[in-house]
């Protein structure tokens, strides 16, 4: 299944559905998307728990206009694709 292709996600902070971020990143990867350990301008979504607007990730991805959804939207996203 593809629903996830072309998209370039990174994760951040703790999960709470997903064991690891591992889980998480299996599960991206067999939908056709690709994982990252970190942002750039090639970035899709960044999937963050963090409440934090200014942790480095949330702050780097609100500089580049990358959307940042928590994991629950993510789940819920793939759930009803």
């Amino acid at each position: 299944m593809d629903l996830l292709k072309g998209n370039n996600f990174v994760i951040a902070g703790k999960l709470e559905q997903f064991n690891s971020h591992k889980d998480l990143k299996l599960k991206i990867e067999s939908l056709g998307g690709r994982v990252s350990a970190s942002i750039t301008n090639q970035t899709s979504v960044l999937i963050s728990n963090d409440k934090n607007p200014l942790s480095k990730k949330n702050k780097m991805a609100q500089e580049l206009s990358i959307p940042i959804m928590t994991e629950e939207e993510f789940v819920q996203t793939i759930n009803y694709s």
